[in-house]
């Protein structure tokens, strides 16, 4: 999935950038520097933030490799599920607690992050 919109993003900016700045002298380095970074700001910052709350979410990679017997193997999603449905007594409370904790953790930083890509969009557009 990242590669291909990354892919989308490399086929959205306009070949006339390319043309203007090798007409300008630009040397590869500097293309791929002024025009093709500055074009997949929008793609590779969404692409970014998406794996980092995929990665919040890996539970089913830890939980079919490693199953209800590794405690070292643990991440905060399969904790809390262990903790509503892989034990006896079930610990509900403290489970619905960790997932409050994952949600709170992942909205303080896609909050960041989306304050950080519209502060570098409006420089930009200045």
């Amino acid at each position: 999935f990242m590669m291909v919109s990354l892919l989308g993003g490399l086929q959205s900016i306009d070949n006339s950038l390319y043309e203007a700045s090798e007409m300008d002298g630009a040397n590869a380095w500097q293309r791929f520097r002024y025009v093709t970074l500055p074009g997949l700001r929008s793609v590779s910052s969404t692409v970014v933030l998406l794996g980092i709350i995929w990665t919040f979410n890996q539970f089913a990679v830890i939980f079919l490799l490693f199953g209800n017997t590794a405690p070292d193997a643990q991440i905060l999603v399969t904790w809390a599920y262990q903790l509503g449905f892989g034990q006896q007594p079930r610990d509900f409370a403290q489970s619905a607690a960790y997932g409050i904790l994952l949600l709170a953790i992942l909205i303080v930083f896609t909050s960041f992050y989306r304050r950080w890509l519209n502060r570098n969009e409006q420089q930009l557009a200045n």
